[in-house]
């Protein structure tokens, strides 16, 4: 997908795109292929096709009107995905990048100036330890390419508000990634509201979003160290 292309593609998915928005992300492009040699922002897998594999794959599901406005937090942001371009098209939302490699956390802070983004802000630290000092703050979390789900959930559900909601980006294993997940959902008092399929408008790749409601406090005891809930998912 080239530069063209997206411009067309994201027009048809939102009733308004400005310029501003379009220059953010051609200016957010131009600083991911600068530094992406030196920070090792984009795996090989995905390559440099960032206008379909990262900004459209960001932006494939529109955000849930419960969550418009609101606080969301981007868990294991990397190089932003999806946390800037949810910001650039949902600029009224107040968004905290969560991101654990220093590196990775000083480039998104380049990116929020250069782009001038206002109402967002990166946090360096491990999910596990942020948790501490905010628990259950947060009315949304987004993660895209952090952890297989049972791992994800862990981590992700003490940091959202009772009622809240946790929304994870996957690809064609969600389905068996749903039913590894069982037990996690029950013990993290989650449940799936919604499961979304589309697929990339070039490429066909399917992607599926997972939508969780948080019904009640997640127990104190979680999230465990990130050690223990890899030798022993929920």
């Amino acid at each position: 997908m080239d530069r063209l292309q997206f411009e067309n593609w994201i027009k048809s998915q939102f009733e308004k795109v400005s310029d501003e928005q379009l220059a953010n992300f051609d200016l957010y492009y131009h600083l991911l292929t600068a530094k992406n040699n030196d920070i090792n922002l984009l795996s090989r897998a995905t390559g440099l096709d960032i206008y379909e594999k990262h900004f459209s794959d960001s932006l494939l599901f529109s955000l849930p009107e419960s969550l418009r406005g609101k606080t969301i937090i981007d868990l294991g942001s990397g190089a932003g995905f999806p946390g800037i371009p949810l910001k650039i098209m949902y600029p009224d939302n107040y968004i905290y990048l969560l991101e654990p490699t220093r590196k990775r956390a000083d480039f998104l802070k380049v990116v929020i100036a250069k782009l001038n983004l206002k109402k967002i802000e990166v946090i360096n630290e491990r999910a596990e330890d942020f948790v501490a000092s905010s628990r259950e703050m947060f009315d949304g979390l987004v993660a895209r390419a952090v952890a297989p789900l049972n791992i994800l959930l862990e981590l992700a559900s003490p940091l959202v508000k009772v009622g809240g909601l946790v929304l994870a980006y996957k690809g064609e294993r969600a389905d068996q990634e749903l039913i590894e997940a069982d037990m996690a959902l029950k013990v993290l008092n989650l449940k799936v509201t919604h499961q979304l399929t589309s697929h990339l408008p070039t490429l066909q790749h399917t992607r599926n979003l997972l939508i969780f409601e948080k019904e009640a406090p997640t127990p104190i005891r979680y999230p465990r160290l990130y050690a223990a809930i890899k030798i022993r998912p929920l």
